[in-house]
């Protein structure tokens, strides 16, 4: 068989391949630089699209019911909402425990508001990220949104068991800030790592 694909090759017009290529070395550049723009340029459209679409598809949450809910269950949903709700139940639960954790011990508010929002006017220096990020804290996505409601009405009438163990910290797997050594872990919860204070 070897031999055989190797008479081929030798059997190529090489030399008049490589004359017609340099003959046309600049329409092929040409051709080359053309494809590589219809692909940026596609690309970009189908971002715009997609970027359209996701708007469309998320129905921003009514802002009198927003403003109408209990102020904990409203604070603990937010919790939920924006640091877990691409997480499974168990890891938006996980989230809002810590939140609860926290009111219950001597070392934090005892409000769930008070928890939520600790520190949020020092930029990028609070438990919860989305509190101190400077972006608006009013959920668009109502489905989500909705759901963390459920969830926080759930947790703030003492409903489910604590999966974290007790965790007042935690935080994303990508991510390893300087608090984590000096406190002791707890449980790996989908895409979140949780810390007990010793």
């Amino acid at each position: 068989m070897w031999p055989r694909i190797r008479r081929v090759w030798r059997a190529l017009p090489w030399r008049r391949i490589a004359r017609l290529f340099h003959r046309r070395r600049r329409e092929l550049a040409w051709t080359v630089a053309g494809a590589a723009l219809a692909v940026v340029v596609t690309g970009y459209v189908w971002l715009l699209m997609a970027d359209r679409w996701y708007e469309e598809a998320e129905a921003p949450v009514d802002a009198a019911a927003f403003a109408a809910l209990d102020a904990g269950e409203r604070c603990l949903a937010q919790a939920i909402y924006f640091e877990a709700r691409g997480e499974p139940l168990e890891g938006r639960m996980a989230v809002a425990q810590v939140v609860m954790n926290r009111t219950r011990d001597a070392r934090y508010p005892d409000e769930i508001c008070a928890v939520v929002f600790q520190n949020a006017h020092r930029r990028h220096r609070c438990q919860f990220s989305f509190a101190c990020d400077g972006r608006s804290d009013r959920p668009r996505d109502r489905a989500a949104w909705e759901s963390a409601v459920r969830l926080a009405r759930t947790l703030v009438a003492g409903g489910h068991r604590d999966l974290t163990q007790g965790a007042t910290h935690y935080h994303a797997l990508y991510v390893s800030p300087a608090w984590s050594k000096v406190l002791d872990p707890t449980r790996t919860i989908g895409r979140h790592r949780f810390y007990r204070e010793p």
